[in-house]
């Protein structure tokens, strides 16, 4: 009596299928934008092969290649779970006007309900271990696409036609400007941490630009960067186009090298920097100014360092001998001895314009 309750099913598969598809598509959001020629078959195939295990055969699908199958159509793994549900319902729907039909008793009924049951709460589970391997596969897949696209663009390991395809991909408009940015992490929390705050993370609606790990930081571009972000210490260039970034790239990393030489948190833009990037950068001219400026008021003794931050404070001061004593706590005889003790060592005046440049390029090398 099993066996003519299933005949009578496997004659309305089709049927079946049709219904739990109409449903799939009425009820769960993410089925809406997978064809009927995709849908339909996994559909029917997973029906027949819960028809076959009711009839005490194994079944010949596996519920493996449905998870990874729905994984790779986009369909949500609950959505996917919750079509398991519908398409039970629609069987044992059809299962009991049959078995009314055929004036097949309770007991056949339940016998065929509790073996679907069995396959259908194994195939659930099978095809939700595919499905979130799947997901998991593309999600790597996709983190390694997008930072050969970052890299590309940054590092010129990418010709200008291969980003400009490659951005498309990812719906960035390529006929914009962007800000490359850099700016130093910790772990993998704090990777997605930032990227929320810089506006790059993953989300729903349109992209407004990418980021991914370069030698240790967390580097990218968008096409607008918040302007206060607080602690965070991100070096900024300015925009240009998608796939001229080198240059932009090589100065938000000297924009981020110079903030966190100089001790500044948030949004560090490169042009607002002034000269500050060039004395950190410039060897050539800082090695002698270090040499002539600082090492001979450090080499006087344990006074050297004092008369360093005099001058420092001076200079920050605008030359104002009452206000550096006011801020270091000491006599305003007390400044213009530390003043005249440094020109005395470095040879270097403090009214001449050309070695007040080269001290306070000096100063700011030595960590001011």
């Amino acid at each position: 009596m099993l066996a003519s309750l299933i005949d009578a099913l496997e004659r309305e598969l089709d049927a079946i299928a049709s219904d739990s598809v109409a449903r799939m598509r009425r009820e769960l959001a993410s089925y809406r934008h997978v064809s009927d020629d995709e849908l339909l078959p996994l559909v029917r195939s997973n029906l027949a092969a819960g028809m076959r295990v009711a009839r005490g055969l194994p079944a010949d699908v596996s519920p493996m290649d449905a998870g990874r199958r729905r994984a790779e159509q986009g369909v949500a793994i609950d959505d996917m779970l919750n079509g398991w549900r519908l398409a039970l319902e629609e069987t044992r729907t059809a299962a009991r006007s049959a078995a009314a039909e055929l004036g097949l008793s309770d007991s056949v009924l339940l016998e065929f309900t509790d073996r679907v049951l069995t396959w259908s709460d194994e195939g659930m589970v099978s095809s939700a271990v595919a499905h979130r391997a799947t997901e998991l596969e593309r999600a790597r897949r996709e983190q390694h696409d997008r930072a050969n696209l970052v890299r590309g663009a940054l590092l010129g390991t990418m010709s200008p036609g291969e980003i400009r395809r490659r951005a498309a991909a990812y719906s960035l408009d390529i006929a914009t400007d962007y800000l490359a940015f850099r700016t130093p992490v910790t772990d993998d929390d704090d990777v997605r941490r930032l990227e929320r705050r810089l506006g790059v993370a993953d989300a729903a609606g349109p992209r407004t630009g990418l980021a991914a790990l370069i030698d240790g930081d967390l580097a990218g571009f968008a096409r607008r960067l918040p302007s206060d972000l607080g602690d965070i210490i991100v070096g900024v260039a300015p925009a240009g186009p998608l796939d001229q970034l080198i240059p932009a790239f090589a100065r938000a990393s000297r924009a981020l090298r110079t903030a966190r030489h100089l001790g500044r948190t948030g949004r560090q833009d490169f042009d607002g920097l002034g000269v500050h990037p060039a004395v950190l950068d410039d060897v050539e001219v800082g090695a002698p100014l270090r040499a002539a400026i600082i090492d001979p008021v450090i080499a006087n003794g344990t006074g050297g360092q004092a008369v360093l931050d005099t001058v420092a404070r001076y200079l920050d001061l605008e030359r104002r001998l009452d206000r550096t004593a006011e801020a270091l706590h000491v006599h305003v005889n007390t400044v213009r001895y530390r003043l005249d003790r440094f020109e005395s060592l470095t040879g270097r005046s403090l009214v001449n314009t050309e070695h007040l440049v080269e001290v306070w390029w000096a100063l700011h090398l030595h960590g001011e």
